[in-house]
């Protein structure tokens, strides 16, 4: 893929990467292939949430090689975002259009087109309704979740990753804690909201009922 057709891929299915991508994990993976250098990252992460941390590193990709591209994919994939780089990578290859058509063939063309990007039905990304329940349900799940108990589950399941679970040990309050974890799985996989609530079952049985009747009652 030349750097133009990168630059459009990326544009293209924007708004999904800045909500589902996971940058804590790959920072170093990134330096490693020197897709950004320690200046870079800092500057990116400097009082800034995930999603505009994501949202500036897109830009900078923009501006970068197509073996920068090809290497963040990588990253992406060594950080338990396979699915996210599978998403890149499985983007049609936009055709060149003519310059200029003829005003009568201009006027057939549909003037809101459909979003081409998997993600937007739930088969990259989490599902739009399972993080409506998720958001539905969240001052119950930060108030009563214990998310040190089921991070094992998760992590086994193949949600989190151990840096995901460094990341949330250090944050000392369980109900800022329970709030981050769902803010990360948010932004993983299709699977993440099914092996989450697999993972409430045993131990937070309440929970599980609470977002098996919530998923119910959004029609799914």
């Amino acid at each position: 893929m030349d750097q133009r057709l990168f630059r459009i891929t990326l544009d293209k299915i924007r708004e999904d990467l800045v909500e589902i991508m996971d940058l804590h994990s790959m920072w170093s993976l990134m330096r490693s292939r020197r897709v950004v250098d320690r200046k870079k990252e800092e500057q990116i992460k400097l009082n800034h949430t995930s999603m505009q941390q994501n949202e500036l590193l897109l830009d900078y990709l923009m501006t970068r090689t197509t073996e920068d591209f090809d290497a963040f994919c990588e990253c992406l994939r060594k950080s338990n975002q396979a699915h996210v780089a599978e998403m890149i990578r499985s983007q049609p290859v936009p055709t060149v259009q003519p310059a200029a058509q003829p005003a009568a063939q201009s006027a057939a063309q549909p003037k809101n087109r459909p979003r081409s990007n998997p993600s937007s039905d739930g088969e990259w990304g989490m599902k739009e309704i399972h993080k409506q329940v998720l958001r539905k349900n969240l001052i119950a799940l930060t108030k009563d979740l214990n998310p040190s108990v089921i991070l094992d589950e998760l992590i086994q399941g193949d949600i989190l990753t151990m840096d995901d679970k460094e990341r949330l040990s250090l944050v000392k309050i369980r109900r800022d804690q329970a709030y981050e974890l769902i803010s990360i799985l948010m932004r993983k996989g299709p699977n993440a909201f099914w092996v989450f609530l697999d993972s409430l079952k045993q131990t937070h049985s309440h929970l599980y009922h609470m977002l098996s009747n919530s998923l119910i009652s959004e029609g799914n």
